[in-house]
């Protein structure tokens, strides 16, 4: 079951009291063509035309909305790690194909590394940063955490 968590900053004399960010767990992806004709993309033209433009720019997979009452095909996953280094949110693709049916050997044969490209930091993924938090970049307190889960179908 998809699911994400928003880390929120509550630290009332942080700058930042109120912001945050959204971390998914791994997330299913499929063509973004069917995606943009699922008609709650449809229904929400701007979100569209972001989709659209990204169409445009080369992207060929993004996350497929849920409940996917539209059954769009998983095609692989979208992993967000975590780099407490540099305070930053990596994406990377894990692929289904022949011979790789399972997110567990998406993510085995996808080459995501465990560093971070800019600073070689360790990542985390999304089981730890549940576990251990993250720190508000201004003000160094842990972010309040507001789990959530989508429905499959």
């Amino acid at each position: 079951m998809p699911a994400g968590c928003e880390f929120v900053c509550v630290n009332e004399e942080c700058e930042h009291k109120g912001k945050g960010f959204v971390v998914v767990g791994p997330w299913p992806i499929g063509r973004i063509e069917l995606v943009i004709e699922d008609q709650k993309v449809k229904e929400n033209v701007e979100f569209r035309k972001g989709l659209i433009k990204r169409k445009k720019e080369g992207y060929k997979h993004v996350c497929i909305n849920y409940p996917n009452s539209s059954d769009i095909p998983i095609e692989g996953y979208r992993i967000q790690k975590w780099c407490k280094s540099c305070n930053s949110l990596c994406s990377f693709d894990a692929m289904l194909d022949e011979g790789v049916t399972t997110l567990e050997a998406a993510i085995e044969s996808s080459g995501i590394t465990a560093n971070c490209g800019k600073c070689q930091g360790i990542l985390m993924d999304f089981n730890e940063v549940l576990e251990n938090g993250i720190e508000c970049p201004h003000c160094n307190k842990l972010l309040q955490q507001h789990r959530w889960f989508s429905k499959e179908n």
